[in-house]
C-alpha cells in the first residue's frame, strides 16, 4: 500500500494480526524467554504459538521479557525511509517498558542518515490494546489524508483520553515482573480482594479500586465502561484477555449492549501475559480523560 507515511509500533500493542495488516502497520517483534528458551513474539505467531505459550504459562513456566533491540526498529523503519516514506512511531508506555528508549536510539540514528525524511515518535503512555486503539486512530487519520505531523498531534491529544481497565486472577505475576511499583504494599494484604487496575496519565499502573472476588472485578469493568465511555456509539471498544475466552465473550456481550460501533476481542500476547498471568482481562476505550 503506497502511503504518505509509515506507522511503526511493537508487538506489545496486541492487536490481532489481521487488524495490523488492514491498518498497514509495521510491527517490531518483542523477545520473551520461557524456561530459559528464547522466542520472539510476532502478532502472526510465527515465533511462538499463543496456544503453546499459554499451555506453558499455566504449567508455571518461568517467563521473562525484554524490549526489542534498536536494530529491530531500525530495520523496519529504514525499509520505509528508503522508499521515501516518513515514519510515525507509536510506542508502548516508556514508564512500563524500555521499548520506547530502544526505538528512540534507532530513530535518532536514522534521522541523521535520512535528513530529508520526517520521523515522529509518540510515547502513547499505553499498552496492549489501548496502544492498539491509538495505532488504529493514526491509521484512520492517514487514510483520511492527514499529514504525518497532523497524525502525531492527533495521537498526542488523544492518548490522555484512552482508558485501560483490567483485573488479574493472580497478583504474583505482576509482583514478580516489578510492574506494581508503589502499588505492591497496598496490594500486599488483599487476601481474596481483587484489584481493578488502570494505566494512569503518566503511563504507570494505578489501582482504581478493590473488589471482593475475581468475577466481581470483571463485572466492574463493564460498569466502568458504562460510566466513562464518551459517544460510545462511534467507538471501538477493545477487550484483551489472558486465555479466558468465555469470560471475555461474556464481557463483550455486555459491552455490545451499550451500543458501540465495534467490539474487538483478542488474546493478550506472550509479552503482556507474562506479566499479568493467565486469567487477566481488560478493556480499552475513549473517555473524557484518563
Amino acid at each position: 500500500m503506497d502511503q504518505t507515511f509509515a506507522i511503526l509500533t511493537e508487538a506489545g500493542c496486541d492487536l490481532p494480526q489481521e487488524r495490523f495488516v488492514r491498518a498497514d502497520v509495521r510491527v517490531a517483534p518483542m523477545p520473551v524467554t520461557i524456561n530459559g528458551r528464547h522466542y520472539r513474539h510476532y502478532p502472526d505467531e510465527r515465533g511462538l504459538k499463543f496456544a503453546d505459550f499459554y499451555r506453558l504459562l499455566r504449567s508455571k513456566a518461568q517467563t521473562a521479557t525484554s524490549a526489542p533491540s534498536p536494530g529491530d526498529y531500525e530495520e523496519l523503519a529504514e525499509e520505509e525511509l528508503k522508499q521515501g516514506r516518513d515514519v510515525l512511531y507509536l510506542g508502548f508506555s516508556a514508564a512500563l517498558s524500555a521499548s520506547f528508549q530502544a526505538a528512540t536510539v534507532a530513530l535518532d540514528a536514522l534521522s541523521g542518515k535520512y535528513p530529508d525524511r520526517r520521523i515522529y515518535r509518540v510515547d502513547t503512555l499505553s499498552g496492549a490494546m489501548g496502544q492498539g486503539l491509538l495505532v488504529e486512530v493514526a491509521s484512520r487519520a492517514r487514510e483520511a489524508g492527514k499529514r504525518i505531523e497532523e497524525a502525531a498531534l492527533l495521537i498526542e491529544r488523544t492518548k490522555q483520553k484512552v482508558v485501560h481497565y483490567f483485573t488479574v486472577a493472580d497478583l504474583q505475576y505482576l509482583r514478580r515482573s516489578g510492574r506494581l511499583g508503589t502499588l505492591s504494599a497496598a496490594l500486599g494484604t488483599m487476601l481474596q480482594l481483587k484489584p481493578v487496575l488502570s494505566i494512569n496519565d503518566r503511563g504507570t499502573l494505578h489501582m482504581v479500586e478493590k473488589t471482593r472476588g475475581y468475577h466481581r472485578a470483571i463485572s466492574r469493568l463493564l460498569s466502568l465502561a458504562k460510566e466513562k465511555a464518551v459517544d460510545i456509539a462511534n467507538q471501538i471498544v477493545y477487550i484483551s484477555h489472558a486465555d479466558v475466552k468465555e469470560l471475555a465473550a461474556n464481557l463483550a456481550d455486555g459491552i455490545r449492549a451499550l451500543g458501540p460501533r465495534e467490539v474487538v476481542v483478542h488474546l493478550l500476547g506472550p509479552v503482556i501475559a507474562s506479566h499479568t498471568g493467565p486469567g487477566a482481562i481488560g478493556l480499552s476505550f475513549l473517555a473524557s480523560q484518563r
